[in-house]
């Protein structure tokens, strides 16, 4: 069936009620317009008074694919969905699993929730998490040619968002979100990143409220801090976390970490050095724990006397 708004719509067989323009379509239904293409065992679909589509559900085994171009391109898969053609937008629940390819990748990314948001217009994808578990992400960024591979980024939390774009492609975690890559883990209210278009990496990692940041570096000393903003950027390993910063670090063979409290703190992750400026009136404070000198040990004489 063609409808004129140039939307085709195929099945095994279906029935079509042309006083309200609504059809019901059953078996291998496959739904086509310039945007995308929909795939289920069952349809309905509603056309409006122009004759163009209006919207359409679908259930069992939906599939909806869009290309945006030659290299980016989402794959949505769930138990139904709906689509409205005039919004741009479509919907799908139950089960959700996203496959996101784009030119800034290594291969495409892959995400799992209870229901997915896509806005076909501005290539937006949400997904948001299922009752037992987060939603998880692990991006591969491609790298730049004929350069070292980039470590992947894992992504945990409740609502996972992804923006693609000749800007490169952007990612938004919220609800008790976490990233992870290598020994570098950044938790936050609201976790943000994007893929540079020139390298194919990801530079710069934002975090907004109660920021908690832990790294380890070549010595292998840690740093824990917390504080209320953070940006990590990975090139050149520094983390800046800002507002009521509270670290400690944890040298190499050595119990006690030594303590800071400040404003402001910048720390190369990799060097495991850093600055911490500010803090309770205007002052920052670092507290080096030294660990205690043992006795030294006399050697025992000959009647067994030190």
């Amino acid at each position: 069936m063609e409808i004129p708004s140039g939307v085709t719509v195929q099945s095994d067989t279906f029935d079509w009620a042309f006083n309200t323009r609504r059809g019901e379509f059953r078996g291998n239904v496959e739904l086509e317009s310039a945007r995308a293409r929909m795939t289920a065992s069952q349809m309905t679909v509603q056309l409006s008074e122009e004759q163009d589509l209006q919207w359409a559900t679908a259930h069992g085994q939906v599939v909806l694919t869009q290309k945006q171009d030659e290299k980016t391109s989402i794959r949505a898969e769930g138990d139904a969905a709906e689509y409205r053609e005039a919004e741009r937008h479509a919907e799908l629940t139950g089960g959700v699993t996203i496959h996101y390819a784009a030119a800034d990748l290594a291969e495409p990314a892959v995400m799992r929730g209870e229901r997915a948001e896509m806005d076909l217009d501005k290539h937006v994808t949400v997904v948001h998490r299922t009752s037992a578990a987060p939603v998880t992400l692990v991006v591969k960024p491609l790298g730049k040619k004929g350069g070292p591979t980039p470590e992947p980024i894992d992504l945990r939390g409740d609502t996972v968002q992804v923006t693609g774009g000749a800007n490169g492609s952007e990612y938004v975690v919220t609800g008790n979100p976490v990233v992870t890559q290598g020994p570098t883990t950044l938790r936050a209210n609201r976790l943000r990143f994007q893929i540079n278009p020139e390298d194919n990496q990801v530079t710069t990692i934002y975090a907004e409220g109660d920021v908690v940041f832990d790294g380890k570096g070549s010595q292998g000393g840690r740093m824990h801090v917390t504080g209320r903003n953070g940006v990590y950027q990975r090139q050149t390993h520094l983390i800046t976390v800002t507002g009521d910063v509270a670290g400690r670090y944890f040298a190499p063979n050595r119990e006690q970490p030594d303590e800071l409290v400040g404003d402001r703190l910048v720390y190369d992750v990799e060097k495991e050095v850093g600055t911490v400026t500010g803090g309770p009136g205007g002052r920052a404070q670092v507290l080096k724990r030294v660990p205690p000198k043992k006795e030294e040990q006399k050697p025992a004489t000959p009647d067994g006397k030190k």
